[in-house]
């Protein structure tokens, strides 16, 4: 590792907030299916224990230690609610022995601590409102996920409530594996119990907690360049009007990549065979279907999912509510108008083949009544000989609903880079998607900044050229976004420029270097911004592309 030395007269001091806030576990951003169930705080004594991965707190700003002081739950809104009182709730938060995958269907063994201690025991009274359980700890908990270990909540309800009745709550869904990086298994009816079972529905929680005032703490800020993608989608939030309804996406093969544009119509039922083949799916469900007289290029069959997508085979997640991380980094090219269909409920999947043109129609399948009203779908995959794709939307488009809302796109397959969403009715001429995605420069923080240690960082997705790097020290974030202006498009700068450390790319894809942080109390609190750079002219006029910054605030612990 290459290190350097900064005199800490130059630093600017900044304070650090120890104001409570809260964290929702998994967040809704990061949620690719939701449920609902009533078998956790319900009527009767129950024991349930759930493991989160750290990279919920992470990835939601929490990258220094924390106290937790609380947990919520949360109340399935449109479902009955009933005060409930419950003489003895024993609540248990520690460091997970496992990652969230791997959870034991024993309870003791997913504990880091083999004699846990609970931090809540006493009486509970669900309560009106969003959280509808809410739970001060005697005993906060600190917990730091940046270290990677995984969290445990263990709830031990020994006794049963008064009246005996239960609530319904909000929970993730998680598949095999686990589609929410989440986990749960539970004992109902028999809290004493030292086994429970796995079940597909974790609770979603909201942690209160406090950041330590004495942490190191590194941020990400910004986003380096340069990004080029190989996907393309457009995700409609569950409120928002789907507005391609009566039109059609193309997806135009060039030999290497797509080329997308608003082109194409939506053709009758039987245009290709006069009686189409009518397939059976069950909700959330899939079916492939082999070519017989069709083709598409790499593709042996069409693989229909009951859900609003056409995949090249089986392996592709099933979870209903649509998500661009799932999306597209499933395993298997495919090409979506992915919402919450049930075609166990009315309408027909349509099946049709040429030997120019294979075709598969969602006629009037009604999306999910999540409470807002099943309404009927028509939707259209046409897959052309020549490797052309066309999705085609008939009127019957036009009503959202709850159950995550619409995404509409592409994805080849495999490990993706998820670009921002796109507005398709925007789009004028052609939009060039790449043969691959290109990674941005990426900075990140190995370590934490903290006085007497070394601050370790990695600079990633290097190009694979000899080629000069810049390591960059700073005392202030300029926060300016985009440097087109100097021919960087798309390349920020979040660190000024008060020190710059060349060092040389000779092929290699990661650079690692250290900040070596001398033990001086008065450091404290200072703030450090890094950002790295390589000189590269095959990038931009200006020859030289940016990682995106760290923000360090250093700290004791």
């Amino acid at each position: 590792m290459r290190n350097i030395s900064l005199l800490a007269s130059a630093v600017a001091l900044a304070s650090v907030s120890a104001m409570a806030q809260t964290v929702s576990v998994p967040s809704d951003a990061l949620i690719g299916g939701y449920g609902t169930s009533a078998n956790y705080f319900r009527a009767g004594t129950n024991r349930f224990q759930m493991v989160y991965d750290s990279t919920h707190f992470t990835s939601q700003g929490i990258l220094a230690p924390v106290s937790i002081s609380q947990v919520d739950f949360e109340f399935a809104a449109g479902t009955t609610f009933t005060i409930v009182n419950y003489p003895q709730v024993d609540i248990y938060l520690e460091l997970a022995a496992v990652d969230y995958s791997a959870q034991s269907t024993t309870f003791a063994s997913n504990f880091i601590n083999p004699t846990p201690v609970p931090v809540f025991t006493g009486p509970v009274t669900t309560q009106a409102g969003t959280y509808y359980v809410s739970i001060p700890l005697t005993t906060p908990v600190s917990y730091d996920p940046t270290a990677g270990i995984d969290l445990v909540l263990d709830v031990v309800i020994p006794t049963a409530p008064t009246p005996l009745t239960g609530n319904t709550q909000y929970c993730a869904y998680s598949a095999t594996p686990p589609g929410n990086l989440c986990s749960v298994i539970r004992s109902v009816g028999q809290p004493t119990s030292a086994t429970g079972s796995y079940s597909g529905w974790v609770p979603i929680v909201q942690f209160t907690y406090t950041p330590d005032p004495n942490a190191g703490v590194a941020v990400p800020t910004g986003t380096g360049c340069i990004s080029k993608f190989a996907s393309m989608y457009e995700l409609f939030d569950p409120t928002a009007n789907f507005d391609l309804h009566n039109s059609a996406l193309a997806f135009l093969w060039n030999g290497t990549s797509y080329d997308v544009a608003r082109v194409g119509t939506y053709l009758p039922v039987g245009s290709v065979n006069p009686v189409p083949t009518a397939l059976t799916l069950a909700d959330d469900a899939e079916v492939f279907v082999p070519f017989t007289t069709g083709s598409f290029p790499g593709w042996t069959g069409l693989n229909v999912c009951s859900n609003g997508y056409v995949a090249a085979a089986s392996g592709n997640t099933l979870v209903a509510a649509p998500s661009a991380n799932n999306c597209m980094n499933n395993p298997q090219m495919a090409f979506y108008s992915q919402r919450d269909l049930d075609p166990s409920s009315g309408g027909q999947i349509l099946f049709e083949e040429s030997p120019g043109l294979t075709m598969v129609t969602y006629d009037g399948v009604p999306n999910w009544d999540g409470g807002t009203g099943a309404a009927p779908c028509d939707i259209q995959f046409q897959f052309y000989s020549n490797g052309d794709v066309f999705i085609a939307w008939g009127a019957n488009m036009s009503t959202n609903q709850d159950n995550g809302g619409i995404l509409v796109g592409y994805s080849p397959g495999g490990t993706s880079l998820v670009p921002a969403s796109t507005d398709i009715t925007s789009i004028t001429g052609v939009l060039a998607l790449e043969a691959a995605d290109t990674y941005p420069l990426t900075l990140t923080s190995v370590t934490r900044p903290v006085i007497n240690t070394n601050w370790n960082l990695d600079v990633t997705n290097i190009p694979a050229l000899i080629q000069v790097g810049l390591e960059i020290y700073g005392f202030s974030d300029p926060n300016i976004p985009d440097m087109f202006f100097l021919g960087m498009p798309g390349c920020p700068l979040r660190a000024s420029l008060d020190l710059l450390n060349p060092w040389v790319s000779v092929g290699q894809t990661t650079h690692s270097y250290s900040l070596p942080v001398p033990n001086v109390p008065t450091l404290l609190g200072a703030n450090i911004y890094m950002q790295s750079a390589m000189m590269d002219a095959s990038y931009n006029a200006f020859g030289l592309i940016t990682s995106n910054g760290i923000a360090g605030t250093i700290g004791s612990i």
